[in-house]
């Protein structure tokens, strides 16, 4: 480093500068720690990865409904990038006569992720009652409680109310 003092304290702010951009780009921003159609998207991606259907991730396509039976628009759907299969509203699920959940596009067999009820419960918790559905006789519906951390939504499975 150079002995003028001039220099050595721009150099000095500009590491500090680039530590404190460094820093901030790593804290939680509300606006992704408050948005519930993002933990909504993070619960659905949870129950995918982590379900005790028959079908598991090998489902020929996952159909999502929303508290109140609604289904999701195109922008949510968007927001899931990590569930391999394709996604498509509740309303466009069918079941067989042997009550099983099919894609009606492929005829394979399907998944249903329903969230009955969301709430938020803190400035970057929230809570959902739901679970997934295969078959009359795969279905689960637990209580999850969900955290946001660093722009990162992550789900704690806090038990099962029902499962078959």
């Amino acid at each position: 480093m150079t002995n003028n003092p001039m220099i050595r304290c721009a150099c000095l702010t500009g590491i500090a500068l680039s530590l404190t951009a460094c820093h901030g780009a790593q804290t939680s921003r509300p606006e992704v720690c408050s948005d519930p159609a993002a933990a909504q998207a993070a619960f659905v991606s949870h129950v995918f990865a982590d379900n005790a259907s028959g079908i598991g991730r090998d489902a020929a396509r996952v159909f999502i409904e929303l508290p109140g039976g609604a289904d999701p628009g195109p922008g949510f759907l968007a927001r899931i990038r990590d569930v391999p299969v394709a996604l498509a509203p509740a309303s466009q699920a069918q079941v067989d006569e042997t009550a099983i959940l099919r894609d009606p596009v492929s005829g394979g067999r399907a998944l249903l992720i329903r969230i009955r009820q969301f709430s938020m419960t803190g400035p970057a918790s929230a809570e959902i009652q739901g679970g997934y559905e295969e078959a009359s006789l795969s279905a689960s519906d637990a209580i999850y409680e969900l955290r946001c951390e660093r722009d990162v939504w992550t789900v704690t499975r806090r038990g099962p109310l029902k499962i078959s």
